[in-house]
């Protein structure tokens, strides 16, 4: 089995990187609410940063990372197809 990579690759930002890895942390985690407890944040400052109003601090973006490298095989693919479908990305095995 090859390794699962975007179909069409996209420049981004900083902001754009942590949001996006924020939002796959949050596929991970099933809520809104389950995400924010896990990065010891209110609910309304995980919704800022989803909702672009403020830039998440690095040390957050950190712990954010953390959660999805510790996500179990099932986590990971139920966030990667959660993201696919919200987003029109298209992933194949290459």
């Amino acid at each position: 089995m090859g390794i699962l990579t975007p179909a069409i690759v996209v420049a981004m930002g900083k902001g754009e990187t942590y949001r996006d890895t924020l939002s796959y942390a949050l596929a991970i985690a099933g809520c809104e609410q389950a995400l924010a407890e896990y990065l010891n944040v209110t609910r309304s400052q995980l919704e800022h940063w989803l909702d672009h109003a403020d830039e998440m601090p690095d040390p957050v973006f950190l712990a954010v990372v953390d959660m999805a490298m510790d996500a179990s095989r099932d986590a990971s693919a139920r966030s990667r197809e959660l993201r696919a479908r919200l987003l029109g990305t298209v992933w194949r095995v290459t």
